[in-house]
């Protein structure tokens, strides 16, 4: 009891261990909770827990992955003890092929399945242990010489989810071989199809799960269906693989939801109210992850579990409403940083003297009103021309000349024969050529600046015309 109640796993405390058990624990933070998987409790380094035996040439110390809960014994030793019959077998072995697929729809391959890698919980339910890789799996890949499956084939074959499918087959074949029953012919079959020597001719653990062997249990057996969490929209249980298991660690496990069920609770979570999906981040968490039950602890579904069992329409409007979020929290943010600039800027200005102050608004009316071309309207900025002289805002549709900036209501071309500030030197009034339309704003801005210029204190005009020196040669003006 106490510190060391749980099942465990040891490791030296060399380079090699200590990165094999760091390994192993990502492995674990990498898999939503399965009710067939072991979860991890702690990392510790202490001697072997009390109970374990201790041979001679093991280190004092050692790292230990804490598992729960604890387990009894080998799936193997357990078969024997109890004297399964081929029926019960099956069951265990069903509920072993959901946790591997579990796993690799996770991204995880066990990379280690054998005999030992099987135990059963004081409770008899089978755990799957030691996980081994924490990386994407790869593809099946062929075994070049299948008479030689065991050997050369293997080496070629770890790392893959096909690996583990091969792996699993032979410990249900050396099980299936100590039970008594009806069902050999399917459990030959099955073992064959998972033992097929072409990789890719293999079943996924999902598949492997509905095979033929297990059809006698589907219907009749308890221990495959699970109660679903809502049950609004099915029968009130269903087969852990037809939906989404949580990752509740509090008493009574994981919850299930049915495909179902799960469509109506992800429709509902992405009508609530922007601020109520803010709270949560857009995820989408099990149905007693609620203030109301508080009965589980489990962090939110994945994209990657929505996807499986969510409707194509049901998950887009999912992920629209996640995509709206994101927009809505970006404009908070941009929000946010304005507010601080701007704070920072007043914090500036009213730590200035009079002078600078005065400075830094004539430079500020400057920059903003006459160095940049201005829609009479709104006051956007713009840039370009696109031919014709006769402007529409992009912002407001206001018709403007671009001659003198007027403000010509929504169409400038009755003005742009009669505009006086259009140079009597340009060849075309509705058409001119860039550059005579560069020369105007020009001369109209050296004009606004020398006037705007003319009403500041001598002592500010000279250091604001220091300071916008750099920009008005830019664009080729001049300060008189």
């Amino acid at each position: 009891g106490g510190k060391f109640s749980g099942t465990f796993k040891g490791f030296p405390i060399t380079v090699e261990g200590v990165a094999a058990c760091v390994r192993e624990a990502r492995a674990f933070e990498q898999v939503q909770h399965h009710p067939n998987l072991l979860r991890l409790e702690q990392v510790f380094v202490s001697q072997e827990p009390e109970g374990r035996s201790r041979s001679s040439n093991q280190p004092e110390q050692r790292v230990f992955l804490q598992m729960q809960p604890p387990c009894e014994c080998s799936l193997e030793s357990w078969v024997v003890k109890h004297e399964l019959d081929m029926c019960e077998f099956a069951k265990i072995m069903a509920q072993v092929l959901q946790a591997v697929a579990h796993l690799h729809l996770c991204g995880v391959v066990h990379g280690q399945i054998d005999s030992n890698a099987l135990l059963v919980d004081t409770k008899g339910v089978p755990r799957l242990v030691h996980l081994q890789a924490a990386s994407p799996p790869s593809p099946p890949l062929r075994a070049h010489n299948p008479s030689h499956l065991g050997s050369q084939g293997d080496d070629l074959e770890t790392g893959s989810t096909a690996w583990d499918i091969l792996c699993l087959g032979r410990v249900v074949e050396k099980i299936g071989r100590i039970c008594e029953g009806t069902a050999q012919p399917q459990l030959n079959a099955l073992v064959e199809a998972m033992c097929h020597p072409d990789a890719s001719c293999r079943p996924s653990a999902a598949l492997a799960a509905r095979h033929e062997f297990f059809s006698s249990i589907w219907e009749c057996s308890s221990v495959l269906k699970m109660p679903c969490s809502i049950g609004a929209y099915c029968e009130g249980e269903g087969d852990p693989s037809a939906g989404v298991l949580c990752g509740n660690t509090l008493g009574g496990g994981a919850h299930f939801t049915c495909s179902l069920c799960l469509a109506g609770h992800v429709a509902s979570e992405s009508a609530r109210e922007l601020g109520a999906r803010q709270q949560r981040e857009g995820n989408v968490h099990c149905p007693l992850a609620t203030s109301e039950f508080l009965e589980c602890n489990s962090p939110a579904f994945t994209q990657a579990q929505l996807a499986q069992h969510l409707s194509e329409d049901v998950f887009r409007k999912h992920i629209a409403g996640c995509v709206e979020l994101l927009e809505q929290c970006k404009v908070a943010e941009l929000e946010q940083q304005f507010e601080v600039r701007l704070q920072t800027l007043l914090t500036h200005f009213t730590g200035m003297d009079e002078l600078s102050r005065s400075v830094l608004l004539a430079r500020r009316h400057i920059e903003e009103e006459i160095l940049n071309t201005r829609c009479p309207r709104c006051r956007a900025v713009f840039a370009d021309f696109d031919g014709c002289a006769a402007l529409r805002c992009a912002s407001c549709a206001c018709g403007f000349c671009a001659w003198c900036l007027a403000d010509c209501g929504r169409d400038a071309h009755p003005h742009l024969a009669t505009c006086p500030s259009k140079p009597d030197s340009s060849s075309d009034a509705f058409f001119p050529k860039v550059q005579e339309l560069v020369n105007a704003q020009r001369v109209r801005r050296e004009s606004m600046l020398m006037e705007y210029l003319a009403q500041l204190t001598s002592e500010v005009r000279l250091k604001v015309e220091l300071e916008i020196r750099p920009m008005v040669e830019a664009l080729e003006m001049k300060i008189s």
